[in-house]
């Protein structure tokens, strides 16, 4: 398979390494192809958390600087109103919003201090209703409110996260998925792949 964008990165990293390679299946001198991707993968984790963490965990300020890391799956809500992230959604990071699939209820994502205000009934004024249900994410559990809700389709909106999917482990290079990240991204990517070798070789910039 191809990973354009994440063989992109790796190579433009090599460059500002002075390890430059042709392609990112190519060894360096000083970095393997495997060393040199896991560098990216790191990159690709820490450029999304500082993001993440500079506004605040805000979602709809997060999807206006990444729109494509937003993706709508449809799972399979049990019988105890609840769906456990699994293959092939482990890449998920952040609830957006959902939808019953059968009734076409918009389903609002409430923080995940809302958990135990929805099990105990602590606020019936603001309680969740079958026209107005409410999902909450812990633990890489999603619960639907009310628990009546159950045993249907969710089409969830979640931001994701820069891994395999079926796995949840990190990108390969010529692997089944690339970077989920616009191409505009790339040479930023890169940079912090850059800070963190030069910050495990202890090299100055």
């Amino acid at each position: 398979m191809a990973t354009p964008r994440l063989d992109l990165i790796s190579v433009e990293f090599s460059r500002r390494i002075n390890d430059p390679v042709a392609a990112a299946a190519n060894a360096g001198n000083v970095l393997s192809a495997d060393d040199r991707t896991a560098y990216v993968n790191k990159a690709l984790f820490k450029y999304q958390q500082d993001v993440w963490m500079q506004l605040g965990g805000d979602v709809k300020k997060f999807i206006q600087v990444f729109p494509e890391l937003v993706v709508i799956r449809t799972v399979l809500l049990g019988a105890s109103a609840s769906y456990v992230l699994a293959n092939p959604n482990l890449d998920f990071f952040a609830l957006v919003s959902g939808k019953l699939a059968t009734s076409g209820k918009y389903v609002n994502a409430a923080p995940k201090e809302k958990y135990q205000i929805f099990t105990s009934g602590f606020n019936p004024t603001f309680a969740p209703t079958t026209d107005y249900p409410q999902m909450v994410e812990l633990s890489r559990t999603i619960y639907i409110f009310p628990t009546t809700i159950a045993s249907t389709n969710l089409e969830v909106a979640f931001i994701t996260l820069p891994v395999n999917p079926t796995s949840g482990a990190f990108l390969t290079q010529g692997g089944s998925y690339d970077s989920p990240f616009y191409d505009l991204h790339n040479s930023a990517i890169a940079e912090v792949a850059e800070e963190l070798y030069r910050t495990d070789t202890a090299q100055s910039t």
